[in-house]
This record gives structure tokens, sequence and C-alpha cells, in this order.
């Protein structure tokens, strides 16, 4: 095993051995070049999930919120990760007896039909705090 360098990536020596092939592994060259990819994905995948909160936000605001505004109420697009759309619904729609039922059979149908690789909807309402719910909880 060599030493770890201080000496610019081009002139890195070699900092462990792995693999029956001996493959090198580098401290300078490979590891900057790693370094480099990761932040590409990143930047990428920060990229994508902007594009698909905006798609999602106007999915909500153009198909969903018309509906459940009949009923005082509105859903807002809080985040998205990794295939979970994140929403939280307020005015008539917070503490509805019918929040969950809405959420299943109005907000996910919605999203899983127009964005297929979005797998799950997460409901990050407080509906115990709900001032005016469309219909009482049972």
């Amino acid at each position: 095993m060599g030493r770890a360098s201080s000496r610019c990536p081009k002139h890195a020596e070699p900092i462990a051995t792995a693999g029956a092939r001996g493959a090198s592994l580098y401290e300078g060259r490979n590891l900057w070049h790693l370094a480099g990819v990761i932040r590409a994905a990143r930047r990428t995948a920060d990229r994508m999930g902007a594009s698909m909160r905006r798609k999602l936000q106007t999915l909500l605001d153009e198909k969903v919120n018309p509906m459940v505004a009949s009923h005082g109420g509105h859903i807002e697009l809080l985040d998205y990760a990794n295939g979970t759309a994140f929403v939280r619904m307020s005015g008539g729609c917070q503490g509805c007896g019918s929040a969950k039922a809405t959420l299943r059979q109005g907000v996910e149908e919605a999203i899983f039909g127009a964005f297929p690789r979005v797998k799950h909807v997460v409901d990050l309402t407080d509906h115990a705090s709900g001032s005016s719910p469309y219909y009482q909880p049972a």
C-alpha cells in the first residue's frame, strides 16, 4: 500500500489495492473525478426535482384544486423527492372527515395517472388544527 500523497492529482500514488485483479484506487485523479461526478449528479437531480415540483404544482392547480375549491379547500405541493410528493391540505380540506378519501381518490389518482414515476403521496397536513373543515370528522 502506498502512502498518502499531498502532490497534485496527476502525480497521485496508489493508496489501496482492491480485488483479485489488483485494481488500484488512486488518491488524486480518481477521487477528484468521482467528486465531480457526484456534484454533477446532484445538480441534475436538483434540476429534475425542481422541474417535477413545477409540473406537480401545475397539475394540482389546474386539475385538483378546482375540484376541492368547491368545498373551500386547497392542496399545495410542499416538496418532491425520490418519487414521493409531499402535500398539505388547507381551507375546507384541513380537518375534513373526507380528507383521506380526497387524497386517495382525487390527489393520488391525478398524480399517479400523470406522473408514473411518482410512487407515493404523503399528506403533511395538521388536520387537528383545521378551523373550518367541510365535513366534520366522525
